[in-house]
């Protein structure tokens, strides 16, 4: 039954939240998959029949991460003094808890360096923003699980959305730039009510 990933598409995200009805780009994380593409490896037994193969691709190791912190640093370098640079992630680099995890701590001083605009992760199961302040000019955002915001975000947050009881409060962020290439807008999207249209809960221009 779920063998096709696009006919739930227009089901569960253009009918049900229509938003602005404007293209939109949309990245599935880990619980973005269809059952096809899932198997369950936890307490397998020898009745699974299941071959495995482990393949360890050192990406984690510190020689690894070195040379993946030079490459952003490069790729920052060459697109400097662009007009708008968006960086996108998997963890939120929020102040506090969030960035000071694994080698988080040491993206946010390359963003200020080569003028990034704005942060975008996941991760976190909430809906939370970072403003732009006397110390950074980089704008953080946090959307991960569809917002279902049930849990503690991060530390630093200037804004988040708050929680919606055992269901949470289900919701999306929309940016767009103004049509001079001034300034960034952005608001976020409470979306939890499938039979309603979504309800803007906060806007800033940055």
């Amino acid at each position: 039954p779920n063998a096709s990933i696009a006919e739930p598409y227009p089901t569960i995200f253009e009918e049900t939240y229509p938003g602005t009805n404007k293209l939109d780009f949309l990245v599935f994380g880990d619980w973005g998959y269809q059952d096809p593409f899932y198997y369950p490896y936890d307490n397998l037994s020898d009745a699974d029949n299941l071959k495995a193969y482990l393949l360890a691709l050192g990406l984690h190791t510190p020689d690894a991460i070195e040379t993946m912190l030079k490459w952003i640093e490069q790729q920052l370098i060459n697109l400097q003094h662009s007009k708008w640079i968006f960086v996108v992630g998997h963890h939120p680099l929020i102040a506090g808890n969030c960035s000071s995890i694994y080698y988080m701590s040491r993206l946010p001083p390359l963003f200020e360096k080569y003028n990034v605009s704005a942060y975008l992760a996941g991760h976190v199961h909430k809906l939370e923003y970072q403003q732009v302040n006397s110390t950074s000019h980089v704008a953080y955002f946090t959307t991960g699980a569809g917002s279902k915001t049930q849990f503690e975000g991060c530390d630093g947050a200037s804004w988040f959305m708050p929680g919606g009881g055992a269901e949470g409060t289900r919701g999306f962020l929309h940016i767009w730039i103004q049509e001079d290439g001034e300034k960034l807008l952005f608001e976020f999207i409470n979306s939890t009510i499938a039979d309603k249209l979504p309800v803007s809960v906060y806007q800033e221009l940055v």
